[in-house]
């Protein structure tokens, strides 16, 4: 086995045996908001080139959970009272371009149980897609994954500072500030009816609305798609990124302007990605960073945890 190969399943082995320790632990928390490591090194394990793999995978994923961990501080910071959310400005804003408080007052106008359960699987396939789409660039279009990474990691550092700079409340959680008129939570009554363990590890940051990543990801992966796959794979990419856009908005969970704010970031992260294609880390380098943001992350997590167990 070349040495490569050797330090993948090492490092594998190591993310593992940490999850492992956790849950025996009782630290539960820590090892399922991580989860994504051990599962996507494990499957590398499984692949040819798994060297390349963990070479390849190692620094997006180690940016993926320590962005979900700073997501979830900048919210422990508001309910500390470090940080202020507002709601007036985006009302503002989505008056200006709806002619409404909130575009879901529209939408929700025609809410049925089959639309409901529509919305909330196209909510939820969010947390995954584009993980699925970027396996699928890496094993067939290998040549455009670094773009794919380094476009999602510019779009998540924009987000945070989006999220740290102005917290923002979405529709159902301004309606209860009386911002906007009624708009049922239907996210949190259907996932807490099924899955209520996993909607509280993963509603990390309820005033995370500006901008919308959650429109950003499938703007990029339909944008990608485009450029690896061909036409007809961005068409469809693009129709599901309109209808994840469109659910969003339909649930509450963003405002019109939040999305158009997200598509933004998705372009600004493509433009800047495709620049920067000789810019990195030595090999080296990149490991340590990665270390270091996987370190960061159990930190700022396991704080989080006794701050607000």
């Amino acid at each position: 086995m070349q040495a490569g190969a050797v330090h993948a399943v090492w490092i594998t082995v190591a993310v593992f045996a940490l999850d492992g320790a956790l849950l025996a632990g009782g630290m539960r928390f820590l090892a399922v908001k991580t989860a994504v490591l051990p599962v996507m090194l494990g499957y590398g394990l499984l692949v040819r080139h798994r060297a390349a793999f963990v070479r390849d995978w190692l620094p997006f994923l180690s940016a993926v959970v320590l962005f979900d961990a700073l997501r979830g501080a900048i919210y422990g910071a508001v309910l500390e009272g470090f940080l202020s959310f507002h709601a007036g400005y985006v009302v503002v804003l989505e008056r200006a371009i709806v002619g409404l408080p909130s575009a879901s007052l529209l939408l929700q106008a025609v809410r049925a149980p089959a639309v409901d359960l529509a919305a909330i699987l196209l909510h939820a396939s969010h947390f995954g897609l584009f993980l699925l789409f970027g396996l699928a660039l890496w094993h067939l279009r290998r040549d455009h994954f670094g773009l794919f990474r380094r476009a999602f990691v510019l779009a998540m550092a924009v987000g945070l500072i989006g999220y740290a700079a102005i917290p923002t409340a979405p529709p159902w959680l301004a309606a209860q500030f009386d911002a906007v008129p009624p708009v049922p939570h239907v996210v949190e009554r259907i996932y807490t009816s099924y899955v209520p363990e996993l909607y509280g590890m993963f509603a990390t940051n309820p005033v995370a609305a500006m901008p919308s990543l959650h429109a950003a990801f499938p703007a990029m992966c339909a944008a990608i798609g485009w450029r690896a796959f061909g036409k007809g794979m961005g068409i469809v990419l693009g129709l599901y990124a309109v209808l994840v856009m469109l659910a969003l908005v339909y649930l509450g969970e963003h405002y019109a302007v939040d999305v158009v704010a997200g598509v933004a970031v998705a372009a600004l992260a493509l433009g800047i990605g495709r620049r920067t294609a000789s810019v990195g880390l030595s090999p080296r380098g990149t490991l340590m960073a990665s270390v270091g943001a996987v370190a960061l992350t159990y930190t700022i997590l396991a704080l989080s945890r006794a701050v607000r167990p």
